[in-house]
């Protein structure tokens, strides 16, 4: 009864916000910067403070059980790549908070986490549905859009997210 639930509502959140009328953004466009508050601390968090850096833009919500898959992988994978410049960036989707706090006790993570509760940032990227993410180039380039999570894509994410550190900071990249 709760996966019924939770794939109904997946649906729904995907057609409420591609009614919103915004447009997707898809690999080869400018990653928007935006900003939202920290979930953990309160301070403001801003894309462009990650210039120079590969992101993961990961959006979740507490209700979503693929979050709750993706969480530990993400973790681990952030912690292995972080010194050579990678990061995960958890954009929270909950209206209330104290939802998504409960959530982080059975999934702790390393990587930053902001609440966006208005859904200013899906509004900004086109989110289509949840779990939702963006590969973020060091120059800020949107390279790849991923809808949904399975354990088995992480390999190929691994590689990607690899291939990407490899670039220069400064490279200029055809799209």
């Amino acid at each position: 009864m709760f996966y019924k639930l939770s794939l109904r509502s997946v649906c729904l959140i995907g057609l409420c916000l591609a009614s919103l009328g915004a447009q997707a953004v898809e690999p080869g466009q400018p990653a928007p910067n935006v900003q939202a508050p920290s979930l953990t601390d309160k301070k403001t968090l801003q894309l462009s403070q990650y210039q120079g850096q590969v992101v993961y833009l990961d959006f979740w919500a507490s209700w979503c059980p693929p979050c709750a898959q993706s969480f530990p992988v993400l973790n681990q994978l952030r912690n292995e790549l972080h010194s050579q410049g990678f990061e995960v960036i958890g954009i929270n989707l909950d209206k209330e908070p104290a939802k998504a706090l409960e959530f982080l006790k059975a999934h702790p993570v390393q990587f930053p986490l902001v609440s966006d509760a208005e859904g200013v940032w899906p509004q900004q990227y086109g989110v289509k549905g949840m779990p939702y993410a963006y590969l973020i180039d060091r120059q800020g380039t949107v390279r790849q859009v991923l809808r949904g999570f399975n354990s088995g894509h992480l390999a190929d994410i691994t590689s990607q997210v690899k291939a990407l550190l490899k670039e220069p900071v400064g490279s200029v990249v055809a799209h």
